[in-house]
């Protein structure tokens, strides 16, 4: 399943695209857009935290376990244009 948005934002544009399989696949893949730096919150459900599997790269770089914060449920990534 891919899901793709465009949408304004104070002056700025972001778009957003997910590529997934889930339930049927444990993977959600973001392309994350923006004319402008912002930082990008994805919901961690609590079933997926704490766990070694639950894992994000960005730009390619080097895998890391996800950490999101233990009062929101977010897990922020900044993003640059």
């Amino acid at each position: 399943m891919n899901c793709k948005n465009s949408f304004p934002y104070d002056l700025y544009t972001i778009q957003v695209m997910v590529e997934t399989l889930y339930p049927f696949g444990p993977s959600l893949n973001y392309t994350v857009t923006s004319t402008r730096n912002f930082s990008f919150k994805i919901r961690i459900p609590s079933w997926a935290q704490g766990s070694t599997q639950s894992t994000i790269s960005v730009n390619g770089g080097d895998t890391k376990v996800l950490n999101p914060s233990s009062k929101t449920s977010l897990q922020v990534v900044e993003v640059w244009f």
